[in-house]
């Protein structure tokens, strides 16, 4: 049982190093992970962070199109729909998705800090970062305007939501943070 309960919704994000590379992180001391999608083709979105190409993702077969960019509407690689870098890659909401295996550094023991960047198309439910497995479990969901974070406990999620609803095709930078 990790025992985390009392989380709450700041409304704070990360400082980055300079605007617009939004992407860039200040440090990297203590990053496990980071997927930045900026490939162009392919089925692997390449992972930087101390886990290196071990945390490296899969595209999952749902993506209409992995060979390059923009040939599929809403789905696969694109140079259109970017923030930065060379390429980005568009999620339809049904079936894409990026997997990593099983891997201990992404097990948290004690805190935890999760982002992501995206821009909605509407206010459904999507999964933004999910770890699956219980020991350690944790999610950061785009859901308009609830339950945005979780931690699984051993026994039950507890979850934390924003007090304001995300506009479609805005895009936004999202933290959340866990400290015991």
């Amino acid at each position: 049982n990790l025992g985390w309960t009392n989380l709450t919704w700041t409304g704070q994000g990360i400082r980055t190093v300079a605007i617009p590379d939004g992407e860039t992180p200040i440090s990297t001391s203590g990053l496990v992970a980071s997927w930045s999608f900026n490939e162009t083709s392919g089925t692997t979105a390449a992972s930087g962070g101390s886990c290196g190409a071990t945390c490296n993702g899969t595209l999952a077969a749902g993506f209409a199109s992995t060979t390059s960019q923009d040939q599929a509407p809403l789905t696969g690689w694109t140079a259109n729909n970017r923030r930065w870098g060379a390429g980005a890659l568009m999620f339809d909401g049904s079936n894409d998705f990026i997997s990593v295996a099983a891997v201990a550094d992404l097990n948290p023991q004690s805190e935890l800090t999760v982002m992501s960047w995206f821009r909605p198309n509407n206010n459904t439910v999507a999964s933004l970062l999910h770890k699956g497995d219980l020991s350690g479990a944790w999610q950061l969901n785009f859901t308009g305007a609830a339950n945005l974070f979780g931690i699984y406990n051993g026994s039950s999620w507890n979850w934390v939501s924003p007090s304001f609803a995300f506009t479609p095709g805005e895009w936004y930078q999202i933290a959340a943070t866990y400290t015991s």
